[in-house]
């Protein structure tokens, strides 16, 4: 998404579309260190804290508070890298 659009968008799309892509790295995460599952109980409702985005934060703790008596585990990310292309080679031909 284009810095410009998120720019324009009320906060809590932006966090909403945050929140997506935290549990997308995370899924990802989780595939490569499967050992960490022992540490969620099951049916568990994942909240994600990303350092230095403290608004961000809150409102994802009031997401989940409302969590139906299922327990509630904070992830809490301290880095992300940048995101990269995947794209190994690309050809551009003008049409």
């Amino acid at each position: 998404m284009s810095t410009a659009k998120i720019a324009t968008m009320p906060k809590e799309e932006v966090w909403k579309q945050l929140n997506a892509e935290l549990g997308a790295e995370f899924d990802q995460y989780v595939l490569a260190h499967p050992e960490i599952l022992d540490q969620i109980p099951d049916e568990a409702v994942l909240c994600f804290q990303l350092e230095g985005e403290e608004a961000f934060n809150r409102w994802s703790r009031r997401l989940v508070a409302s969590s139906g008596g299922h327990p509630i585990v904070y992830v809490r990310i301290s880095q992300l890298r940048p995101v990269q292309s995947r794209i190994v080679s690309v050809k551009i031909a003008l049409a």
